[in-house]
């Protein structure tokens, strides 16, 4: 996952929510003005359909989500 927020004050969480519901959490931690995150997620088993509909959601201090992007790699869709 690759996200950019802007005008971050504070304690930021960040979580993916896969098709099937499963979410896992991509950032936490305390961020101010400008939060880039890249990094690989961790937390979904494998076995679940990448297929559908993804939500990332971000809580916490204010502030402004620009853009966001999500690669997937699956060995079964």
């Amino acid at each position: 996952v690759t996200a950019l927020v802007r005008d971050a004050r504070g304690p930021v969480r960040i979580t993916l929510t896969n098709p099937s519901g499963t979410e896992a959490v991509v950032y936490e931690g305390n961020a101010r003005g400008v939060l880039r995150v890249n990094a690989p997620v961790r937390g979904f088993s494998g076995d679940e359909s990448v297929n559908g509909p993804w939500e990332l959601r971000v809580t916490g201090a204010g502030g402004l989500l620009e853009r966001w992007s999500l690669t997937v790699t699956s060995r079964y869709d």
